[in-house]
């Protein structure tokens, strides 16, 4: 089974242990659209939700959905694809973390702020993000 090859001059070794920082971006991906995710889930069904904040809390939900749904592809899981499709899966991860991570850090402020009475300093959840 391993090394793989297609033909007789050209093999592929590393599945599953190639490309690190993709899997490990994968995995911080994974990490806080889990994480994000219950936040977001509590805004939406509070009462006194806008219709304005479910909506960036769908967008920013379904971006990382959709980045987190194409890095499952056989070619990311395993690092065999190319080296620009690499590059591709790891733009669309960081570019829909960032973006979530608007929404994301915004619901932790208001989080800790309901459950604690402490107001986050700026950046001070930063690690708490996952980017």
């Amino acid at each position: 089974m391993f090394p793989y090859t297609e033909d007789r001059v050209n093999y592929w070794t590393g599945f599953y242990t190639s490309r690190p920082n993709t899997k490990k971006m994968m995995k911080d991906g994974s990490a806080n659209l889990h994480a994000s995710n219950k936040l977001y889930a509590q805004r939406v069904i509070n009462n006194n939700t806008t219709d304005q904040q479910i909506k960036d809390v769908m967008a920013a939900k379904d971006a990382m959905f959709d980045s987190m749904g194409v890095a499952q592809h056989h070619d990311a899981i395993t690092g065999t694809g190319t080296q620009e499709v690499d590059r591709d899966y790891n733009y669309r991860i960081q570019s829909a973390m960032d973006k979530s991570n608007v929404v994301y850090k915004r619901e932790l402020e208001e989080a800790l702020l309901r459950h604690t009475g402490v107001k986050a300093k700026p950046d001070s959840l930063s690690n708490c993000l996952g980017s």
